[in-house]
Parts: structure tokens; sequence; C-alpha cells
């Protein structure tokens, strides 16, 4: 197996997501906790 580094710079994607704050669901919890997951890693 090999690494090798894009030619190209990888697409970027900006995500927006916007909830009703008396929505509490499971999945909207899980789903936000993601979300931070991914943009705490990111901002390392």
């Amino acid at each position: 197996m090999a690494y090798r580094e894009l030619d190209v710079p990888t697409p970027k994607l900006e995500l927006v997501a916007a909830w009703q704050e008396e929505q509490v669901s499971p999945v909207l919890q899980t789903f936000l906790k993601v979300v931070r997951e991914v943009i705490a890693n990111k901002a390392r």
C-alpha cells in the first residue's frame, strides 16, 4: 500500500446546521456530538 499526496487541493465543504432549541431527540444529540468532535479535531 502506498500513500501519495494529491496534486489538486482537497475539496472543502461548508456545512451549516440549524434546529429548534426545544428539539432534544437522542438522534439530534448524537449528531451534534459527532459534529462537535469533528470540528474539534479540525482545529488541531
